[in-house]
């Protein structure tokens, strides 16, 4: 969900859209980066460093055995999660914020 927010930013907000192999690792760099003269970045560097983690793990989720898995850092993962997303409600609300007051 929180990649399709992202799209929409980056086509509607900033013009541009990354494409390749790498698009979501791109499009994540590219929403937590301010643009000058067109927009804040929409999410702090820690969400940043975060979400991609998440990413990585959707990644090995989508193209590898489960048996794969570290159980450690699924716990990480799944105990950060609530406030992670928590964080990033609240950058994308004040993200809404300026985007209404720059209409």
């Amino acid at each position: 969900g929180l990649e399709r927010l992202f799209e929409i930013i980056a086509a509607n907000v900033d013009g541009t859209m990354p494409a390749g192999e790498n698009w979501h690792r791109e499009l994540l760099e590219q929403i937590a980066m301010e643009i000058p003269k067109i927009r804040p970045a929409v999410i702090s560097n820690a969400s940043f460093l975060a979400l991609n983690e998440l990413r990585g793990f959707r990644h090995i989720v989508r193209n590898v055995y489960a048996f794969n898995f570290d159980p450690a850092k699924m716990h990480k993962l799944v105990k950060s999660t609530p406030i992670l997303f928590s964080n990033v409600r609240a950058e994308l609300m004040a993200f809404a914020d300026f985007l209404e007051d720059a209409v």
